[in-house]
């Protein structure tokens, strides 16, 4: 690397490790975001914004839950499970967003609590199903759609009337 390259830090290498301090005798300029520092003010500068992103990334991982949630029902009056329960996937994001995962087939329902997502997936699952039964009568379904149509045949019966 040259004298002057700028490193895979973004800033201007001088031999140095981004959390290594210069040495006092160096005074070399360090860009930071755009701005020209020298010495150790730039340094300090660095190693507080990398702080600030180790503590966001901390609240980021402990914001993302994952939990295992059975469906007893698909809450229709149309449709049932064959074998209850369905086990899917419940991703909390936040304080108030929870994503409900059938990753088998691709199929998701998002809410700002467990049970509205779990309503929005269920929904998804009545309704891609209807869509595709139909849509199989008219057309050649694609790889995934064939997929999801095959699993929700093997999960999902109508109810008899």
């Amino acid at each position: 690397m040259s004298a002057n390259a700028t490193n895979m830090y973004g800033f201007i290498d001088q031999g140095q490790t981004p959390l290594q301090p210069p040495r006092r005798e160096q005074s070399w300029p360090m860009q930071v975001t755009g701005v020209q520092q020298s010495g150790l003010s730039a340094d300090y500068e660095l190693m507080r914004r990398i702080a600030a992103i180790e503590t966001e990334l901390r609240k980021l991982a402990g914001s993302l839950n994952v939990f295992n949630m059975p469906i007893n029902s698909l809450n229709s009056k149309k449709w049932k499970l064959r074998k209850p329960p369905l086990t899917v996937i419940v991703e909390r994001r936040g304080e108030e967003e929870f994503i409900a995962c059938l990753y088998d087939i691709n199929l998701y329902g998002y809410g700002d609590s467990i049970p509205d997502a779990l309503d929005e997936l269920r929904y998804a699952i009545v309704s891609q199903y209807e869509f595709l039964s139909e849509k199989k009568k008219e057309i050649e379904l694609g790889e995934l759609p064939e997929r999801q149509l095959g699993f929700l045949d093997e999960i999902m019966e109508q109810v008899d009337a």
